[in-house]
């Protein structure tokens, strides 16, 4: 097998921090350097140092695709749920008018002001 990136690294995103896996393929057998690092400013400089250090400009991070896709989905979900509760309580609150036999009527002419 050929080998196309003598020098890799792979990187998995958490939520607090990364964990980054750097491959070095030297001879027959290849060379694994792990390393974790915090999702703070200075640490991301310290990986990016890292990676510069060891010579490695090829990087792959893992497909992130579906959490913004999940989020997304919570927020109509969330939405949808806000819309059935006021149409819920908007249908409770009709229906205490007609169980107490009161009606609402509105008009223009009562809405006016006179003066």
């Amino acid at each position: 097998m050929k080998v196309v990136y003598p020098i890799c690294c792979g990187v998995n995103v958490h939520k607090s921090f990364l964990v980054a896996t750097i491959i070095k393929t030297d001879g027959i057998m290849p060379k694994f350097l792990k390393k974790r690092f915090s999702m703070f400013n200075n640490s991301i400089l310290q990986f990016k140092q890292w990676l510069i250090d060891i010579d490695c400009y090829d990087v792959c991070i893992e497909s992130t695709g579906k959490y913004p896709i999940r989020i997304l989905r919570e927020y109509i979900r969330y939405s949808s749920k806000l819309s059935s509760c006021k149409s819920s309580e908007k249908n409770r609150f009709q229906n205490s008018f007609t169980v107490c036999n009161v009606a609402l009527i509105l008009s223009s002419a009562t809405c006016s002001v006179n003066q």
